[in-house]
């Protein structure tokens, strides 16, 4: 094997990572309702609840099966106590697809224990309304 033939798609994947670089997921993504959503999941893995909170709306609702459901104020407490009790948590998920009026991503969560679910979104006038965990609709 050349050396010629290994080094030539490692310089374009390169290349390629370069242009695109890390502030820029998802490139392709032009729905602007799935880069909000795409947002406020790169923000969580940063830890950057001031971040997150900017991607919800005022009346946003997070319903999830064991906590009920909770309004914006009530979600700030519960991520920053996340973000607290696990300052390893690593996020990382898919690109949002469209189902209906929501959005669907798959995100995994690692810490201590390694969870992976899909997240829905609904998401108007580039705000997350609500978001739940699992099946179902939010």
């Amino acid at each position: 094997m050349s050396i010629r033939r290994v080094l030539l798609p490692c310089c374009a994947l390169l290349l390629l990572a370069a242009c695109h670089g890390p502030g820029t997921p998802y490139p392709e993504v032009a729905d602007p309702d799935a880069r909000v959503v795409i947002r406020f999941l790169d923000r969580y893995q940063a830890h950057d609840l001031p971040g997150m909170m900017a991607c919800l709306d005022d009346g946003a609702v997070f319903r999830d099966a064991a906590t009920g459901a909770m309004d914006k104020a009530q979600i700030e407490r519960y991520l920053r106590d996340a973000l607290e009790k696990h300052p390893d948590l690593r996020v990382t998920f898919g690109p949002p697809r469209r189902a209906g009026a929501t959005l669907q991503a798959q995100v995994r969560i690692q810490s201590r224990v390694i969870s992976s679910a899909t997240w829905i979104f609904v998401v108007k006038h580039r705000k997350i309304l609500s978001y739940s965990i699992g099946p179902g609709t939010p």
